[in-house]
């Protein structure tokens, strides 16, 4: 599990850290669901950056709560109720976010951020 910090749950795997929103009294029961809509939309959100990897901690914050509004529709409406866990990650996978891009020039001698 992970501790509690501002009504989030912060989940370590790896280099990154998944928090799972705690608004509305969110289930207890979908909190392996979040994270494996967050990992698998993470993953898609920097297969395309050129990158690969978050360029800094308000980017990766930014990601996060956009990803928690989408999280907040889903289990509203009701689509993961019965299914099974194959059917949940084949539709995180299909879920497509219109994520927000920009390509910011690095000024000479950057060092980029490396979280």
């Amino acid at each position: 599990m992970g501790n509690s910090e501002n009504g989030i749950i912060y989940h370590d795997f790896g280099s990154r850290r998944c928090d799972y929103p705690q608004k509305g009294g969110l289930q207890q029961r979908y909190r392996e669901d979040w994270r494996r809509f967050y990992v698998i939309q993470l993953h898609q959100y920097l297969s395309v950056k050129r990158s690969g990897r978050l360029g800094s901690q308000a980017e990766g914050d930014m990601i996060r709560d956009l990803l928690a509004v989408y999280w907040e529709e889903i289990l509203a409406s009701g689509v993961l109720a019965g299914m099974g866990l194959f059917e949940k990650i084949r539709m995180f996978h299909d879920i497509q976010i219109d994520f927000p891009f920009i390509e910011v020039p690095a000024p000479e001698g950057f060092i980029p951020f490396r979280g």
